[in-house]
């Protein structure tokens, strides 16, 4: 995130119910630090509020573009936001490591392929 953005809201029903969940959502930084919106694709959520949650962040968060020999590009982003309720703590974290969002990614493919 680009300094003085805030990330996703948690939703105050499921905070309130103690419910912790994650979302995996894919979007294209443009060269303006903005999410283009036609890029957001939600690849996995537990729960809808949480997908709703990150895609209104996304919608109003600035990130810092990448570059490349000093000129900014676009960049395809993969990342996980993790909202964390257990031990009376509310937290929501952004994790952008590929093994973590491969693990979180495998547990919602091995959920739907029991359903």
């Amino acid at each position: 995130f680009r300094p003085g953005s805030s990330g996703p809201a948690y939703p105050a029903d499921l905070r309130e119910a103690g419910i912790s969940g994650d979302v995996v959502a894919r979007f294209v930084v443009d060269t303006t630090n903005r999410v283009d919106e036609s890029t957001i694709a939600i690849l996995a959520s537990d729960r809808p509020q949480f997908a709703v949650a990150v895609i209104e962040s996304l919608r109003s968060t600035r990130f810092l573009a990448a570059d490349r020999d000093g000129v900014k590009v676009r960049q395809a982003m993969q990342v996980a936001f993790q909202f964390d309720r257990s031990g009376g703590i509310t937290a929501i974290r952004m994790v952008t490591d590929e093994a973590a969002i491969r693990s979180i990614r495998e547990r919602f493919d091995a959920r739907t392929s029991r359903d």
